[in-house]
């Protein structure tokens, strides 16, 4: 996503509330942000990373629209036509998924 999402504090802490990607989907929709299904399920995996509290990158890129963005390869067919969002990572050209972690990308099978 090349927009800036520019939450306001208030419609982050509902989008952190939200129990499922279609919640967040609706929220977004209903607040004139325009999201695709994925991008809806990347954010809800994202804003409900395991460890309940997001890092300062992570919020920065919801709040300001990063991380759905990716250049890094595949490590499974090398096409930079890849998504990231936090730790979560998707390649659109194989379909493989993994996470992320100190620039390292994961794939599972």
């Amino acid at each position: 996503m090349t927009n800036k999402l520019n939450l306001t504090p208030e419609l982050l802490k509902k989008a952190k509330a939200a129990p499922s990607s279609a919640v967040l989907l609706a929220l977004a929709q209903e607040n004139g942000i325009a999201l695709t299904n994925e991008e809806a399920t990347l954010y809800f995996a994202q804003l409900h990373h395991e460890s309940g509290v997001l890092s300062d990158e992570e919020l920065d890129n919801v709040a300001g629209g990063g991380g759905l963005c990716g250049t890094d390869p595949c490590p499974g067919c090398t096409s930079s036509n890849t998504k990231t969002a936090g730790t979560y990572f998707k390649c659109n050209n194989c379909g493989r998924t993994g996470t992320k972690m100190g620039g390292k990308i994961t794939l599972r099978d």
